[in-house]
């Protein structure tokens, strides 16, 4: 592809998924992936993805970083997460077909979404209200990892368990600053340690960060006016058209 073409590719993918990351938390590799796809492969597109995924998880974090504290609750799921992805990650990324897991996941993130977006359902409600969400941080944490390493998909399912924590909506948003910017910059290094390096990749990254800073700015004014009811919703929404991508990905 020309010069001017990935750069149009780099634009749509960076200014889709930074409008999607301003307005939720998270949701940028998620929305830029599949477009990055059509001239990338997967391991350079986790390159391109480095600096916009750090700069983009610094503002986010500095801008709520009052809400440091909570960080003592899901410490664990954080560091789990990055110690799978960075002794694993880069290894079985280059190794393993991850189709049918791809698949896998992507029909448990519908299935999850959905339920969240439909009215409640009582028995379904009295067995999440019966789960300490404490005794699955770390384990969710553990599962992100693993598959992360295969996938380079690593939210699920710990977001799913920050969004069910019930955090308020600048909480929630700190989180996922701190664990997607850890566990991609862990990732990524873990590439590093197995041998796979591609400057080039980063330095488009780079070039990626100019329409995704703009992007990022406008999808934190529609951030601020979300009620927290909208603002999960939202959260939600992006994990059911995230799985279903990953779906049809997969077939």
């Amino acid at each position: 592809m020309e010069i001017y073409g990935i750069l149009a590719l780099l634009s749509l993918a960076f200014l889709l998924g930074g409008f999607v990351k301003g307005a939720t938390g998270y949701g940028m590799p998620l929305v830029a992936t599949p477009i990055l796809l059509m001239s990338f492969t997967l391991p350079q597109v986790v390159l391109i993805m480095v600096p916009a995924i750090f700069f983009s998880n610094l503002v986010q974090g500095f801008q709520t970083r009052q809400c440091w504290r909570i960080l003592k609750i899901f410490w664990p799921m954080v560091a789990a997460n990055c110690l799978i992805l960075l002794f694993f990650g880069g290894r079985i990324l280059t190794m393993v077909n991850a189709s049918l897991l791809t698949l896998f996941v992507g029909v448990m993130m519908v299935i999850h979404a959905g339920l969240s977006l439909a009215p409640p359902i009582g028995a379904v409600e009295r067995m999440t209200s019966a789960i300490s969400i404490r005794k699955i941080i770390l384990p969710s944490g553990i599962l992100s990892g693993l598959l992360g390493s295969i996938t380079t998909i690593y939210g699920f399912p710990s977001l799913q368990v920050i969004v069910a924590a019930k955090c308020s909506k600048e909480e929630c948003a700190f989180l996922f600053s701190i664990f997607l910017a850890s566990g991609h910059l862990a990732l990524w290094r873990g590439m590093v340690l197995n041998d796979y390096s591609d400057p080039a990749m980063l330095q488009w990254g780079l070039v990626g960060c100019v329409p995704m800073f703009f992007a990022l700015l406008a999808g934190r004014i529609v951030h601020k006016k979300l009620s927290v009811q909208g603002f999960r919703k939202a959260v939600n929404l992006v994990l059911l058209l995230a799985g279903l991508g990953l779906v049809l990905k997969s077939l």
